[in-house]
């Protein structure tokens, strides 16, 4: 689901049930006796409705806390994305439903905003992994926030929920020409198991699986009994233990992993990381539980065997569709592997664990099935078959970079690779590479750059790089999938005044403007604004994956503050323990246990804009930790970019020395140089006479592009 919807836990992710819990839902489910709704492939969305009759949106905590996203902060965030078409006409499509009602019962269902609809928006024009036949919005349930952002209990949102449903199930609308329909849960037909060897087969299984701690024990005891082991086996003291575990099942008092690592050998503090941080532990403990992952999923493929999804009409030709973009996804994949690539290949070894014969597992149209455990109490649990595996092995080639008219030589089928559950399970606990996805990396560099010159530029080239150089310069530089460049377009050495020739006063609207600050060198930032809009980022010869966002874009008018807010959306996605998290500003979503960030600056602005005692207070153990999720700085040192500050630069617009202004900005067209220095120049006094200026610039022309570069 992602985004505020979290994660919705698959059977063997729930830790509370008990085995004999499990194997009666297995019993259940067999017999078609539960009542279970598809589970779709969308983006997911949050909405409500205000008072005044405005609908704002939420994916996040943040856009919680402010009340929602309006219409046209929505549209700016997704401009541009490739989700762009699936957000912003699914929220066309709700919207057109929901305005068909009064505003006085929009409020009682919406509880005057406070309360959203949680809903997911399919568009074939921008599937995941299953490709329906038109733009659809199914509705999931109504959740309640507080002003904080926190979710509430409420007793009236199922009630309400029912009440919008039948308000608004099967509302067409037309979308630019494009038919979309909204949709409340649609109930999957179960039908009963008629050969009854998979129920078997799975309840033997969890039989076998819970022999250590009994049928009685929750799947949680079970866990816990082999990231003990894991531990003890490690030496590492039995009070460390206790402590790992607290942590690992994030048990109220747990301390922090930083603490538990105190007094420990460098091995066991390592070994601390992979079971105890939050995103480490769920990894840990989903090795941990493997065995009954498998059973269960080959239970499932059996239970969605020729159910077909609600929205779509044609099966077999989608599920043709689906076998043959899998079947070029593993191939792709596999030469990845066998170039090198070792995160790639065992990420293929895990998922063809699971599935084993492409042509009998994907069987289905349909994602999964949802249904409420225990009954009434709200709490959702999802069953799926091989759409996961599906989803993990497409979903990493198409970011990989493997595009639809990749050539099929040959249809492709594995048998299933058996585990040794006693022998195998500590070392799947233990390896780092069985448990991890390739990191996604997100490089976040903030200027003032007034003016943007050669050292900045040469900042933003070491954030892009693709492959590491070490001789580049003397630290470390980390390959980014992406680079966000946060720029500002505020003056410098300017003040704000009142328009004399603007007759109202403030109060009434008059217009301000920017005029120099006594004995400063200004630069206004109507120029700021045009170079970058005009010059800059059209000239700019950078790569793809580096994107300049301004306050045009969203972004905070203080650069620094938009890297906080990156850094502070992973955080609340980790906090809350979501799969995933939606960069602001880019709207790239990553997995979180995957992400993390660097955060770029020359190496003394690194330790005074982000000490390690804020940065510890605002993202604790994600501050430099060495293994995702993480927060990093990357100081580099100012020796190895091009050696020039603004003040040098601003100095040489004071002097009038625009041939040296010119040498010290980036790669740029020489008449783009010459237009920039001319704008920048224009007026500046500098505190003195423009024929001072002039006389001065004589003996400075060239002195300091001497210095430099001798």
């Amino acid at each position: 689901m992602g985004a505020l919807g979290g994660h919705m836990a698959h059977l063997h992710e729930s830790m509370d049930l008990t085995f004999d819990e499990l194997s009666t839902i297995m019993d259940s489910v067999a017999n078609a006796d539960l009542t279970a709704t598809e589970k779709v492939d969308g983006q997911n969305l949050f909405l409500t409705v205000k008072k005044d009759g405005s609908i704002n949106t939420a994916r996040n905590g943040g856009d919680l806390k402010k009340g929602g996203m309006t219409p046209e902060e929505f549209a700016a965030k997704w401009h541009g994305h490739p989700a762009e078409s699936a957000f912003t006409k699914g929220f066309e499509a709700i919207s057109q439903a929901i305005r068909g009602l009064d505003q006085s019962t929009l409020n009682d269902l919406f509880a005057d905003g406070t309360r959203y609809i949680n809903m997911e928006v399919m568009y074939p024009g921008n599937p995941n992994m299953i490709i329906y036949d038109a733009g659809n919005v199914v509705l999931h349930n109504f959740q309640t926030f507080d002003q904080s952002g926190a979710p509430v209990e409420d007793p009236e949102a199922r009630a309400a929920f029912q009440q919008l449903v039948s308000a608004v199930d099967e509302a067409e609308s037309d979308v630019d020409g494009e038919a979309w329909l909204v949709k409340g849960p649609v109930i999957a037909q179960l039908q009963k198991l008629a050969d009854g060897s998979a129920l078997e087969q799975v309840q033997a299984a969890i039989e076998r699986i819970a022999s250590p701690v009994g049928m009685s024990a929750t799947l949680g005891d079970l866990a816990e009994l082999r990231l003990r082991a894991t531990a003890v086996q490690a030496g590492i003291p039995e009070g460390k233990v206790e402590q790992i575990m607290d942590a690992a099942f994030t048990r109220e008092g747990a301390i922090s992993v930083r603490e538990i690592k105190k007094g420990l050998s460098k091995d066991q503090q390592a070994l601390v990381s992979k079971l105890a941080t939050k995103a480490n532990a769920r990894k840990a403990i989903g090795a941990a539980m493997k065995p009954l992952e498998l059973a269960i999923t080959d239970f499932a493929i059996e239970v969605l065997r020729g159910m077909e999804s609600y929205f779509v009409s044609d099966t077999d030709k989608e599920l043709m569709r689906q076998r043959e973009e899998l079947t070029r996804a593993i191939e792709y994949l596999e030469g990845l592997a066998s170039s090198g690539d070792e995160a790639v290949g065992s990420l293929v070894d895990r998922q063809l664990e699971k599935l084993t014969d492409i042509e009998s597992q994907i069987n289905s149209t349909m994602e999964g099935i949802v249904f409420e455990y225990p009954p009434g109490s709200g709490e959702l649990k999802k069953l799926t078959g091989s759409f996961a595996m599906m989803n993990q092995l497409v979903g990493r080639a198409r970011r990989a970079g493997m595009t639809s008219d990749e050539v099929v030589e040959e249809s492709y089928a594995r048998s299933a690779h058996s585990i040794n559950e006693a022998s195998s399970i500590y070392d799947m606990i233990l390896s780092e590479q069985s448990l991890a996805y390739q990191t996604k990396s997100i490089g976040l560099v903030p200027m003032a750059a007034k003016p943007y010159h050669a050292g900045h530029h040469t900042l933003v080239e070491f954030a892009a790089i693709t492959e590491i150089a070490d001789e580049a310069v003397d630290v470390q530089l980390p390959v980014n999938d992406e680079v966000l460049v946060f720029i500002s377009f505020a003056g410098r050495g300017v003040k704000k005044i009142k328009d004399p020739n603007d007759t109202r006063t403030l109060k009434q609207g008059a217009r301000k403007i920017e005029v120099p600050k006594e004995g400063q060198t200004p630069i206004f930032g109507k120029d700021v604004k045009y170079i970058w809009n005009n010059l800059l980022k059209p000239n700019l010869k950078l790569p793809s994956k580096v994107k300049i966002m301004s306050p045009d874009d969203g972004t905070h008018p203080a650069p620094v503050r938009s890297v906080h807010e990156v850094c502070k959306a992973l955080k609340a996605a980790y906090d809350a323990g979501e799969d995933t998290f939606t960069v602001p500003y880019s709207g790239t979503t990553i997995p979180v246990s995957e992400a993390v960030i660097n955060i770029y600056s020359d190496d003394q602005d690194i330790k005074s804009n982000y000490p390690d005692s804020l940065m510890n207070k605002e993202y604790g153990e994600l501050w430099s930790s060495e293994t995702a999720p993480s927060i990093r700085g990357v100081g580099v040192p100012r020796a190895s970019t091009v050696e020039v500050s603004g003040t040098q630069m601003r100095q040489f617009l004071c002097d009038g020395d625009i041939d040296s202004f010119s040498a010290l900005l980036p790669p740029l067209p020489e008449d783009v140089k010459d237009e920039i220095g001319q704008i920048l120049s224009t007026g500046i006094t500098c505190g003195m006479p423009m024929s001072r200026r002039e006389k001065n610039n004589e003996s400075k022309r060239y002195s300091l592009i001497t210095s430099l570069y001798g």
